[in-house]
């Protein structure tokens, strides 16, 4: 399985990488997957006992694929809810470097209070092949204010 720790805040911890294979296995005690591949069969791992929840927004890898700016600002508010509770996320995507780093990048950004800039340097820290496209950069960019809740 192709996931890197991107953060550890002691008592819990976030993940970034690949869609997982069929034999992922729980990270932590209370992972929740954040699955941002289309196509991918993401309740299968909480069908097969492998994880406690998914959150599945299927986009393609696309500068035109944002999710919306209120879609975007509740799953960032949804993952800082799960890592206040003492759970682990993992952000996945087909291959683990623009659409996951999308996801996490708005969650440290809500989570931490991090600008763009420091979100991006802590999630290169522990998977220096992430790189969200042009589009999500764009509007991770323009959403800094609200996403950090200034």
């Amino acid at each position: 399985m192709d996931f890197s720790l991107i953060k550890d805040f002691g008592r819990n911890k976030i993940y970034q990488g690949a869609a997982p294979d069929d034999d992922i296995k729980t990270i932590g005690q209370n992972a929740m997957l954040v699955e941002m591949a289309a196509g991918i069969d993401a309740l299968h791992w909480v069908k097969q006992g492998s994880l406690k929840s998914v959150m599945y927004f299927g986009i393609e890898d696309l500068p035109s694929d944002c999710l919306e700016d209120s879609v975007l600002l509740a799953l960032s508010h949804a993952c800082s809810g799960w890592l206040i509770t003492g759970g682990d996320l993992i952000f996945g995507c087909g291959a683990g470097v623009s659409r996951s780093s999308y996801a996490d990048c708005a969650t440290l950004m809500n989570y931490c209070r991090m600008t763009f800039d420091e979100a991006m340097a802590v999630i290169r820290n522990g998977r220096p092949q992430a790189s969200p496209n042009p589009g999500f950069v764009a509007q991770l960019q323009r959403m800094q204010n609200t996403l950090m809740g200034v």
